[in-house]
């Protein structure tokens, strides 16, 4: 990645250091420009991920992004913006039938009758054309479009709820279709991450609005998701994942407005949260303006249900102190909460500070509750008289760890034996006078011989 920032001064190529002025994410493309920026971003598992090693998106910088897939801008190290980045959906222009784009991620809203929008909510399209379009849905359903009173035909339903942002990033619906016109796009899908995520500017993911047709209104875009990751979160600027409007009745009925998307925060510490918008769009009124004089088919729902927003705080991790040591085994033992985050865990443990060694090596589920969980593993193989160190470690589903303090603890030496005892000396056997010791038994010696006087 090679860029600088705008104004003359540099940054390294790890580093994203914008200036004022306007920048373009294309995630379709995967491209990241502006003034004096031209970078690339990757592809992960359906997301287009800028990674950096940290951030700064300063007051009059905006973002636009547009394109596929949800957008993920992600620092190692700080990241702070105190700009704009903008991934509403695109709202729809009055007697248009085109479908109209969603933000990054996003659905696209229906073109014309019975077209419903894009996406897994996406709010339904009109029957005849006395019917305005459906709302999108995300948070919850879409409101549904309206009809003269006097027609059976169904309405444009509402897009049902759909997605969970803490276990998959996805953006809104689009809105269904007028009779000639186009709904809303939704709203679209924006991550920030960093160990230190500060945002004192503007986040938005709003579904488009829908808009007047000849023949009914389109329903309106449902909004987004904007999800913020951290060890330490600070929010004091705007987060606004609401759904688009409903378009204005006209002669036959109006449009739904779309539902509310999801914010969500993740993070260890969080030190401020902000404003954080997820309403429902309202649903398009009647008319009675002279391209529309008759103002029939209020829609049965006044708005699109709201959003919601989400807080996953990392788990808790305490190391306890081990127990069983032997001199050449001993077990590790901690607590963890999870926090009500399914969450996992595992101990490191090595002769230094550096570990170099887990237990068990693929992590142990402790549950998703909110209570404390006493664990333990016993590590074989140690050697004697040595000293270990070892801490505990919890990771939950949505990537947030917490480690436990380091402990150590020492293997005792190998017992010594008793010391050994020396051999005993042989006995030597001893014989009468005039005999000698051969091979253990005594004989007479050679040449000798008893003479009897």
């Amino acid at each position: 990645m090679l860029f600088a920032l705008a104004g003359g001064a540099s940054a390294s190529a790890a580093d994203l250091n914008l200036g004022a002025g306007t920048y373009t994410v294309d995630t379709t493309a995967l491209t990241f420009s502006g003034p004096a920026t031209n970078t690339m971003g990757t592809d992960q598992g359906g997301v287009a991920v800028f990674s950096f090693d940290n951030v700064s998106i300063p007051a009059g910088a905006t973002l636009n992004v547009q394109g596929a897939r949800p957008f993920k801008l992600l620092a190692t190290g700080s990241l702070a913006m105190a700009g704009i980045i903008n991934a509403d959906g695109v709202s729809a222009t009055d007697f248009t039938a085109a479908a109209n784009p969603g933000g990054p991620g996003g659905g696209a809203g229906g073109s014309t009758t019975n077209v419903p929008g894009l996406g897994p909510g996406g709010g339904g399209g009109t029957a005849d054309i006395n019917n305005g379009g459906g709302g999108g849905g995300f948070g919850g359903a879409g409101a549904r479009g309206g009809r003269v009173p006097a027609n059976s035909s169904p309405v444009g339903t509402g897009g049902g709820s759909y997605g969970d942002l803490n276990a998959s990033l996805q953006g809104g619906s689009g809105g269904g279709g007028g009779a000639t016109t186009g709904g809303g796009g939704g709203g679209g899908a924006v991550a920030l991450f960093g160990s230190s995520v500060t945002i004192s500017g503007t986040v938005v993911a709003r579904g488009g609005g829908g808009a007047t047709g000849a023949g009914g209104a389109s329903g309106g875009g449902s909004g987004g998701a904007i999800l913020i990751h951290g060890d330490l979160v600070e929010v004091t600027g705007t987060l606004d994942a609401s759904g688009g409007a409903g378009g204005l009745g006209g002669c036959c009925g109006d449009g739904g407005g779309g539902s509310g998307g999801r914010i969500a925060y993740q993070f260890k510490t969080l030190m401020a949260s902000g404003t954080a918008n997820t309403g429902g769009g309202a649903s398009g009124v009647r008319t009675t303006s002279s391209c529309c004089p008759h103002g029939e088919g209020s829609s049965p729902d006044a708005a699109g249900f709201p959003g919601v927003v989400t807080k996953v705080i990392a788990p808790n991790a305490t190391t306890g102190p081990a127990t069983a040591v032997s001199a050449t085994s001993a077990t590790l033992n901690g607590t963890v909460n999870p926090n009500s985050n399914a969450t996992s865990y595992y101990f490191e443990y090595g002769p230094t500070g550096s570990y170099g060694s887990k237990i068990p090596v693929a992590s142990a589920a402790v549950g998703a509750d909110g209570s404390d969980h006493v664990v333990s593993q016993t590590i074989p193989g140690l050697s004697p008289a040595t000293t270990y160190h070892y801490r505990i470690v919890a990771l939950d589903a949505v990537g947030l760890n917490a480690f436990g303090t380091d402990i150590g603890f020492t293997t005792p030496a190998v017992a010594a034996g008793p010391p050994p005892q020396p051999k005993p000396k042989p006995k030597h056997k001893k014989c009468k006078k005039g005999k000698k010791l051969k091979h253990g038994k005594c004989v007479r010696k050679k040449g000798h011989r008893h003479h009897k006087h």
